[in-house]
This record gives C-alpha cells, structure tokens and sequence, in this order.
C-alpha cells in the first residue's frame, strides 16, 4: 500500500499499518493513491490482518474504491 501511496498519504497508511500490525482491525481507511500514469486516486476501504495458526502472516485491504464525485460504493455516497 505504501509504495502506490501519494507521498502526501504515506505517513497516514505507514500509522495504518503499524495499528494493522498491532491487532487492530481499521474499519475505514482513505488515502491517495498514485496511478502508472501519475494520476491521484483517493480511495477508502478496511484494513486487517490474516492468521495461520495463531500467527499473523498477511495484511490486506479490503474494498478500496475510488471516491469519484457522483459514484456510490457500499453507502458511502459522493456527491458531485
């Protein structure tokens, strides 16, 4: 997440991932992510950990979707 992060959004989503890492679950994150071609996206979702045996061995986000103003995405409605 941090090497697409806008350089901006990367002292946020490194706090993301250290609360990640340290058990808890964030239910909504949003941060600016930076396209191949150079575009800035923002984008929202959740973030936690996976367990294998008892031991955290992955994080993923869930569900980021682009906030573009006039689109809807789980209920969460972005006017124009």
């Amino acid at each position: 997440m941090v090497d697409i992060a806008h350089p901006e959004s990367r002292e946020h989503c490194m706090e993301v991932f250290r609360r990640v890492l340290s058990g808890e679950k964030v239910d909504r994150v949003e941060a600016v992510f930076v396209t191949r071609d150079g575009k800035n996206i923002t984008v929202e979702g959740s973030v936690n950990r996976r367990f294998k045996e008892g031991r955290p061995v992955s994080t993923r986000g869930s569900l980021f979707c682009s906030m573009l103003p006039g689109l809807s995405f789980g209920g969460f409605d972005h006017p124009p």
